[in-house]
């Protein structure tokens, strides 16, 4: 069997390639708010946070009013939030990109006292993982086991959930 079959009824690597550029998008959008966050900037923090929350959900309706196909759906999400990483990548270069005191670029790596957190960055990547792929696996197993009714229920029930838990 192949990944896509057995999560969701259909054989699709466009499906399992979309789903991992999700993945992977969300991964560095997490650490890119980590970094606003890490340096106390908060207005940026917050619009990062908001925006990737509200990105996701504008683009699955956006992408509704056009198709009604799920791999449809998952790509322009997938594209869509790869697209904010590219914008905040190149938003937030000077964090990540090596600049000498003098301002110029400096390739030269010293990984001396960077290995915790290599290691905690390696082993609490399943965390986001499972988490995103959480949301997601309960609305498609909902969506396709029980019936669209069920699965808005379950949705406003969530996000009501999010919102006391905020």
């Amino acid at each position: 069997y192949q990944i896509s079959e057995k999560i969701f009824g259909f054989y699709s690597r466009l499906l399992v390639g979309s789903v991992f550029l999700f993945v992977f998008s969300q991964l560095i959008l997490r650490y890119l708010n980590i970094s606003f966050r890490m340096s106390f900037e908060v207005k940026k923090y917050t619009v990062q946070n908001i925006l990737m929350s509200t990105l996701s959900r504008f683009l699955v309706i956006l992408a509704a009013f056009f198709t009604n196909s799920f791999l449809s759906i998952v790509v322009v999400l997938s594209i869509g939030m790869f697209l904010l990483v590219v914008l905040y990548l190149i938003l937030q270069r000077d964090e990540y990109f090596p600049v000498s005191e003098n301002g110029s670029v400096d390739f030269g790596l010293n990984l001396k006292n960077y290995g915790s957190y290599f290691k905690f960055a390696l082993f609490s990547a399943p965390t986001y993982i499972v988490t995103y792929l959480n949301g997601y696996m309960s609305n498609q197993i909902i969506g396709s086991c029980l019936s669209a009714h069920a699965l808005g229920i379950f949705a406003s029930t969530s996000m009501f959930n999010q919102i006391l838990n905020a």
